[in-house]
């Protein structure tokens, strides 16, 4: 005779939740499809991610808007890989952008790059959607952010009816209500209105200035300059400086 069945605890057939090969089959299968497509995943990936992201906080951080990109380069891969500088961005953003030209029927990439910020190995660059995704994608470019819009505040601007004027220093030496010019340069957070000069008063420094001064005689002056100087008015009055000299 057949063996009885066990029933489990609730009365069931235990037998009936034994497992065999067949079972683990399709879990197997799914698995490891899983695992594969998860190496088959750009190593990049990641990091490709991550750019886009801080892209599109730069272009919410534009509160006026932006025109054209900035681009950076990853200096210390770019010369370990043979090329370096602001020749090897060009080179990128040129490839980056030969697919527009072949859209638009031109011979040759238009001439994308606005600027060329060598102190800091990167270009500020009029791109496009497309564009600035295949540059998100080269291993040697560091960053895409946006070029940001400045305007300066009414009380910056000339003829203010109220001049903008420093405003109280905190407990702390913080200044409050910092202009964006110095507010932008004591931080990489972004701005604050507020300026930290990180304790860096400047105390005991030697400040020389080089004037090599200007032709007035220049054929694109015209004739409105005037030899002169001002160096905060010595008359006392601005009225009384001569307006034109430079």
């Amino acid at each position: 005779s057949a063996p009885a069945k066990k029933p489990d605890g609730h009365g069931h057939d235990a037998s009936s939740y034994q497992s065999t090969p067949h079972a683990h089959a399709p879990r197997m299968h799914a698995l490891w499809l899983l695992l594969a497509s998860a190496a088959a995943a750009p190593p990049h990936a990641a990091w490709t991610l991550a750019r886009r992201r801080a892209l599109q906080a730069s272009r919410d951080a534009c509160a006026h808007g932006h025109r054209g990109y900035i681009v950076e380069l990853d200096t210390a891969r770019a010369t370990a890989a043979g090329g370096g500088g602001i020749a090897r961005l060009e080179a990128l953003i040129d490839e980056a952008t030969k697919p527009r030209a072949r859209r638009d029927g031109a011979a040759s990439a238009p001439a994308a790059i606005t600027r060329r910020l060598a102190a800091i190995s990167a270009v500020a660059a009029e791109l496009d959607a497309d564009a600035c995704d295949v540059l998100l994608h080269q291993p040697d470019v560091a960053a895409v952010t946006a070029d940001c819009i400045v305007r300066v505040g009414p009380d910056e601007r000339p003829g203010a009816e109220t001049p903008w004027q420093p405003l109280t220093i905190g407990a702390a030496g913080v200044q409050e209500g910092a202009t964006w010019g110095i507010d932008r340069i004591d931080s990489r957070e972004g701005i604050d209105s507020t300026y930290d000069d990180s304790g860096a008063t400047g105390d005991g420094a030697l400040v020389y200035i080089l004037d090599t001064g200007i032709r007035i005689s220049h054929d694109d002056f015209a004739g409105r300059a005037e030899a002169g100087w001002s160096a905060g008015c010595k008359a006392g009055s601005e009225a009384a400086c001569g307006s034109s000299w430079v």
